[in-house]
């Protein structure tokens, strides 16, 4: 998933260089066909066809059904020994095609106390606070200084990571405030994800976008008074599993591998529509022209170390197998590194 092979998360060899540079970073759930630049044309056939179909091969191998359901139709499908549900549950106050800002999401970065401002960071952190009394406050220690997060959410965004953990951070912010953040937190193979501007990545960086992301249909557009504003629909794919979730809504992929950890996909969409348009006698404030307001987490499979169960299909990460690696009864299966000879299991220690 996001952070167990060099196809995803940020590369650490130079997490500790600072923000001298941008290095850029393979994308998450993809291959480099989704270059992170501008897909906001949602009335385009072929929003997905560049990114969706590529990255829902990465995630699984295609044998894993599960099943689907949503606000307005159901499918049932074969399930084989892993069960996955998609749905999209809509949690704020929109109306399908009128754009409403509600505050499914909202979020606050700052450094060293102050305004972020125009910059780029790409680096390595630490987490030094986590606090969930009111929304999630995320303090990160990292090379440019100390960045704090706070973020809220309907429903509420979970941590990822513990205090002491450490994980790679990339953030782009424009003149105008958009911003385009990752966080990858290699101790869960996670990463998360926050959009705020008129695309979904930025025209001046490289962000590729995760798992596909990228508009799959747009309504007419509805003139607010001010500004046309055509609401979209966006898509992701995540493990064999597509989930689409639209304007103020939130929607998530769960697989059922309890008492295990299991891959999860979520994301809560405050904003997604595309000005088409406006009325002469109308200068509108620019943050609200910004169509694109979302969060997006992901966890994957265990890493090494991690609790496994060896009747799954695919029980812990790429390059893992799930081992039983004391020798003796009543032990744990744990994701363990293959032998390198043999690419199974290595033998139990003596």
């Amino acid at each position: 998933m996001n952070m167990r092979t060099p196809t995803y998360g940020l590369a650490f060899a130079t997490a500790l260089v600072g923000a001298a540079c941008v290095v850029g970073y393979p994308p998450v759930g993809g291959d480099d066909a989704s270059d992170g630049q501008d897909t906001t044309d949602a009335s385009e056939d072929d929003a997905t066809t560049d990114t969706s179909e590529d990255d829902a091969s990465t995630g699984t191998d295609g044998t894993e059904d599960g099943e689907t359901t949503d606000t307005d139709s159901s499918e049932e499908d074969a399930s084989t020994e892993e069960d996955a549900s998609t749905e999209d549950t809509t949690t704020g106050g929109g109306e399908g095609c009128v754009p409403v800002d509600d505050g499914l999401f909202q979020f606050e970065i700052g450094l060293d106390g102050q305004s972020v401002g125009q910059t780029t960071l790409d680096e390595g952190c630490t987490i030094a606070e986590v606090n969930e009394d009111d929304g999630l406050q995320l303090v990160l220690d990292c090379f440019s200084g100390t960045l704090e997060l706070s973020m809220s959410g309907s429903p509420a965004i979970e941590p990822l990571g513990t205090v002491g953990d450490p994980v790679a951070l990339w953030l782009h912010t424009s003149m105008t405030a958009e911003t385009w953040m990752r966080i990858d937190y290699p101790e869960r193979d996670a990463s998360r994800f926050v959009i705020y501007g008129g695309t979904l990545a930025p025209d001046d960086a490289y962000f590729p976008l995760p798992w596909g992301l990228a508009p799959v249909d747009a309504c007419e557009p509805h003139d607010d008074g001010c500004l046309f504003l055509a609401a979209e629909t966006l898509g992701v794919s995540f493990e064999g599993q597509e989930l689409e979730v639209g304007d103020s809504d939130y929607g998530e992929i769960t697989f059922d591998n309890l008492p295990v950890p299991v891959p999860e996909l979520r994301m809560w969409v405050d904003r997604a529509f595309q000005v088409t348009g406006g009325h002469r006698d109308c200068l509108p404030e620019i943050e609200s022209t910004f169509g694109y307001r979302l969060h997006l987490t992901s966890v994957g499979r265990p890493v090494e170390g991690d609790t496994c169960d060896p009747g799954l299909q695919e029980p812990c990460a790429t390059g893992l197998h799930c081992c039983y690696p004391c020798g003796i009864p009543d032990c744990d299966f744990l994701c363990t590194a293959e032998d390198s000879n043999t690419m199974e299991c290595p033998p139990p220690a003596p």
